[in-house]
């Protein structure tokens, strides 16, 4: 009996979890959304996909001050800051500058991270809503609230409601995935984005957990308008000479060794 009770909890948890995505049919059906959130050049000019999403009423991006991310937040390096931005890196494919980049809640549910923690209660079920895997509800959270386990979720797997960045050079390198194939790391591009500080956290998931990436997350989306400057992956000067001219950082205080 106890085992039936259990079944009927998950399929009412799961049910409930699925109806979070319900936008994704009418996203699908519209090829100028499914093209600018694919992580493939759209074709389209930056002002036109920001004029796309406008029309179509996606969510205002979170600020961080809006969600708990509990002692998980840690200060931001100031060495990246300049008038009330932050200056980051994004390794990615190619061709991504007129287009931005969007976390898949908020592409492919039309969900931001703060509506996710109000429609979210437990964090025991942000597992499953990312990765449609029953084996999340077998386990227990690390995070204590719905946006931590958010951001863990991003530094381990990917795909969550954030995006991540990152002040190390090395690490944009590498480019988008955990386990990025060897053409997926020849065709990356490194992407400057410059974004608000009130929407950039540096959280204490990576180093707790030994990954080290000097990470940064950006809620929801970065628009193409923040987009500032891009390189290819091996264009190593050309992105220390950027941020030297911009914010008089070193290479040493991009991870590189001197």
């Amino acid at each position: 009996m106890i085992k039936f009770i259990r079944l009927i909890d998950t399929k009412a948890r799961e049910k409930k979890i699925n109806q979070l995505w319900h936008e994704y049919q009418n996203i699908e059906k519209n090829p100028e959304l499914m093209k600018i959130f694919a992580r493939t050049a759209s074709g389209l000019e930056a002002s036109k996909v920001e004029e796309i999403l406008g029309k179509h009423n996606f969510p205002a991006r979170t600020r961080i001050a809006q969600i708990n991310l509990g002692n998980w937040r840690k200060p931001l390096n100031p060495k990246f800051i300049k008038d009330g931005f932050i200056y980051l890196m994004r390794g990615d494919h190619q061709g991504q500058r007129e287009d931005g980049f969007y976390s898949m809640p908020y592409g492919y549910a039309k969900l931001n991270t703060l509506q996710l923690t109000e429609k979210i209660k437990n964090p025991d079920d942000v597992g499953f809503f990312l990765f449609n895997d029953r084996k999340y509800f077998q386990t227990k959270a690390k995070g204590t609230y719905v946006a931590q386990e958010h951001a863990l979720k991003q530094t381990q797997v990917g795909a969550s409601s954030f995006i991540s960045t990152t002040t190390n050079l090395a690490t944009a390198q590498v480019g988008t995935g955990n386990q990025p194939s060897q053409s997926e790391i020849a065709n990356t591009e490194i992407y400057i984005v410059k974004i608000p500080i009130e929407y950039a956290v540096a959280c204490d998931t990576g180093n707790h957990y030994g990954l080290k990436e000097e990470e940064v997350l950006i809620p929801d989306f970065i628009s193409p308008s923040e987009i500032v400057a891009s390189f290819h992956r091996d264009d190593i000067e050309k992105i220390c000479d950027f941020y030297k001219d911009e914010l008089s950082i070193t290479k040493a205080d991009l991870g590189l060794d001197i």
